[in-house]
């Protein structure tokens, strides 16, 4: 779950405790009737009555539900909030250890973009001596290995930086 529902849930359960709370306060209604009443004498029949009554209750023992509710509701919000808590170290030390891994990328990068030029230098020289006949065909192979291999890694890099990147996009919500 994200930040958000996390933060939803935290307000959900903090609505139920101040719902549970509520139950210890007392409750006060107000009851109106019109027309042909009943009392306890007689029934007025030949005209219409009123009543107007206010009722009041007030909660006094309810075996501890209340109070069991209310401690329940608070419970689930520490454990919630702990949650929360943990969530945000463990997205804190995943983006650490992404900008960590960026960093070396980013210098492992540069030192294959010097080897893939002194590689690309190699495999030119080779290839001037060789059309010479200065260098025979296994050192042409070799120079092109060595190229190839240099493109490669430095290819790999690349990609593991454009990841590391969208790993940190999507950690940040960007």
């Amino acid at each position: 779950p994200t930040r958000r529902s996390s933060d939803l849930d935290v307000q959900r359960i903090e609505a139920e405790k101040r719902k549970s709370q509520s139950q210890f306060l007392p409750k006060v209604d107000v009851e109106a009737r019109y027309g042909k009443l009943a009392n306890d004498e007689k029934v007025f029949i030949e005209s219409n009555n009123y009543s107007i009554a206010l009722k009041m209750n007030i909660p006094l023992f309810a075996g501890f539900q209340d109070y069991h509710l209310v401690k329940s509701a608070s419970a689930k919000i520490a454990a919630s909030e702990l949650s929360m808590d943990q969530k945000k170290i463990a997205l804190t030390a995943e983006l650490d250890s992404s900008l960590a891994e960026i960093k070396a990328l980013n210098s492992r990068l540069d030192l294959e973009e010097k080897n893939l030029e002194r590689s690309e230098q190699y495999y030119k020289l080779t290839l001037d001596e060789y059309r010479r006949g200065i260098k025979n065909s296994p050192d042409m192979v070799g120079a092109s290995e060595r190229l190839l291999e240099a493109r490669i890694r430095n290819l790999e890099y690349r990609r593991d930086l454009m990841l590391a990147r969208a790993k940190i996009s999507e950690l940040t919500g960007e």
